[in-house]
């Protein structure tokens, strides 16, 4: 019951983090932080319906765990919900709504079926609107995709490698991909899944181009990709409870906790 009560509140316990990390930081009477806290908060709250929608039947501690430390904690993500105004967090909520209306259309056909379908074009809309208007679409290039350098900034790695920060970058979950060592090809049966890894690819191949590298543009497939390798995750925390002593599955989550920790304040105070 108690793993119930946290799950449920996990989105109002990201605004009030979220708030009060942007107070601390002498930001919490900017208006406009209020829609990012409420957004991020929202993104939350479908991420975990998401989950349960896409795999149902999963332990809720399983599901407790990936939304809290590999999104609510991912650095990235803590750091673009508690900075300057960005519309980011609304973007990312508006893409979850997109994915969870796909679902249901696709796998579920609940009596709410024509309302998802009305709502599918109407997200793309705004999607497909948003991404024009805040993206330089004008400068992007296939030679992008190999320089590190360009006219606004220079960076560590060119675009293509920039694209796999989500797997190696401490701004995101560091350990994600050890997800792969028990990631199997009927994790992805379901053809909405098909869907979203299809998609996944043709964002990182649209961002790839642009001659800029944010973080931020970075979470719309980082999230995508955690919807498709959640029964990975699943697999990994039972096997990891089963054949491990539960403090020591404690104690390796709590490790994890930390890093991601150190890495948002490192972030949020311009380290890397």
């Amino acid at each position: 019951m108690n793993r119930i009560i946290i799950y449920k509140s996990l989105p109002l316990c990201v605004l009030v983090v979220f708030a009060a990390i942007a107070g601390a930081m002498g930001g919490f009477f900017t208006p406009w932080r209020w829609v990012m806290w409420l957004a991020a908060s929202a993104v939350v709250w479908i991420f975990g319906r998401l989950l349960h929608l896409l795999t149902p039947g999963t332990a809720i501690r399983s599901r407790l765990l990936y939304v809290l430390l590999l999104l609510a904690m991912a650095p990235a993500f803590v750091a673009t919900g508690t900075g300057d105004f960005s519309r980011t967090m609304p973007a990312l909520f508006l893409l979850l709504a997109f994915i969870y209306s796909l679902v249901v259309v696709v796998e579920v056909g609940s009596r709410w079926r024509w309302v998802h379908i009305i709502a599918l074009p109407i997200f793309s809309f705004l999607l497909l609107f948003g991404l024009k208007n805040d993206l330089p679409w004008s400068e992007w290039s296939f030679s992008n995709y190999f320089r590190r350098s360009f006219p606004t900034a220079a960076y560590n790695l060119p675009n293509c490698l920039y694209l796999l920060s989500p797997w190696c970058h401490i701004g995101f979950f560091v350990l994600l991909p050890v997800l792969f060592v028990v990631v199997k090809k009927t994790d992805f049966y379901l053809p909405s899944k098909k869907i979203l890894a299809t998609g996944v690819v043709v964002y990182a191949l649209s961002m790839g181009g642009l001659p800029v590298q944010n973080l931020a543009w970075l979470l719309p497939g980082y999230v995508v990709v955690l919807l498709l390798l959640f029964p990975a995750w699943d697999r990994f925390v039972a096997y990891g409870f089963y054949f491990l002593k539960t403090h020591w599955m404690y104690l390796a989550l709590g490790i994890s906790a930390a890093v991601q920790i150190v890495a948002t304040v490192l972030l949020l105070f311009g380290v890397f």
